[in-house]
């Protein structure tokens, strides 16, 4: 076995602390200890804790059972409480002075006012009213006669039929329908090209590329001719893009530098594995300083 060489400090007499109770040195926290409190009822009912335990003394430090109450049944000397309505008899004299003589007295009034016939007054409405006839027989048949000869007979009154054109403005003419009594053929008889027969129309097909501007198309679908080479360059979608993934690449033959995923990384976009190795450092080593070692320290 090698030589080690080792200073080793004397072992003196060293005083070894309790950890027990208060600790002297700094870096070492005294334990924790309860003491039974010596404080009276008095300094304890003082000292504020938190609200809810001090919900539980109230009226600790209220004076007690000695409030001037009032009454609240009659005036009320506070101004934040009202007064309750008071009613009262009234003692004043029933005849202070002497009666005024200018007054009038009961029966002293001069109703001339009637509810009765016509009303004097604008506010108030006169009643209908109903009055017999004074007129004589003979003015009543001249009254009879001369109506008789002023009105029309009753073949003099032009009524009109509803039925037909009206002339009156105040009635609508009914809707009326009739046969056609034109000619048929107003310039005579059809001359031969003037008119074109059945088959002379040049009716355009429904089917394939329209003419007329005011008729479309309609959807029309053909086999395409592109070769392979000219269909590879369209692009359609994403998704077709997909199909021709690896076909610029230079193939498994190319001169690719894949490196190794073991060991040191040097690419930065990949993290080095951890690695472990043994030591190689001396077993033992010479100590040259003053370093205190075991059993030297003050516990």
């Amino acid at each position: 076995m090698p030589d080690i060489d080792m200073i080793v400090p004397s072992s003196p007499t060293h005083s070894q602390k309790s950890t027990f109770g208060p600790q002297v040195l700094s870096h070492r926290l005294t334990g924790p200890f309860t003491l039974f409190g010596t404080s009276d009822r008095v300094n304890m009912e003082k000292i504020y804790i938190d609200k809810e335990l001090n919900k539980l003394i109230p009226g600790n430090n209220s004076p007690g059972p000695i409030y001037n109450s009032l009454s609240s049944i009659g005036k009320q000397v506070e101004s934040i409480n009202g007064n309750a309505p008071c009613l009262t008899f009234g003692r004043d004299k029933r005849w202070k002075g002497r009666r005024s003589t200018g007054v009038p007295g009961p029966g002293a009034y001069e109703d001339k006012v009637t509810a009765f016939g016509n009303q004097c007054v604008s506010s108030k409405q006169s009643p209908e009213k109903t009055d017999f006839g004074k007129a004589t027989r003979e003015q009543t048949y001249k009254i009879e006669e001369k109506a008789r000869f002023i009105s029309p007979g009753p073949v003099r009154c032009d009524e009109r039929s509803s039925i037909g054109s009206q002339i009156h403005s105040a009635n609508s003419t009914a809707p009326k329908f009739r046969f056609g009594h034109e000619r048929r053929f107003r310039e005579g008889p059809i001359s031969e090209g003037s008119t074109p027969g059945a088959g002379r129309y040049d009716c355009l097909s429904s089917v394939g590329k329209q003419h007329e501007s005011k008729k479309g198309n309609s959807p029309s679908y053909s086999i395409g001719i592109a070769t392979r080479q000219n269909r590879e360059k369209v692009f359609l979608s994403k998704e077709h893009d997909k199909s021709h993934f690896g076909e610029i690449s230079p193939g498994p033959a190319g001169n690719y530098r894949v490196r190794s995923s073991l060991g040191h990384q040097p690419n930065s976009r990949n993290s080095s594995a951890s690695a472990f190795k043994f030591g190689s450092e001396q077993r033992f080593k010479p100590y040259s300083d003053d370093r205190p070692g075991p059993g030297a320290y003050d516990t």
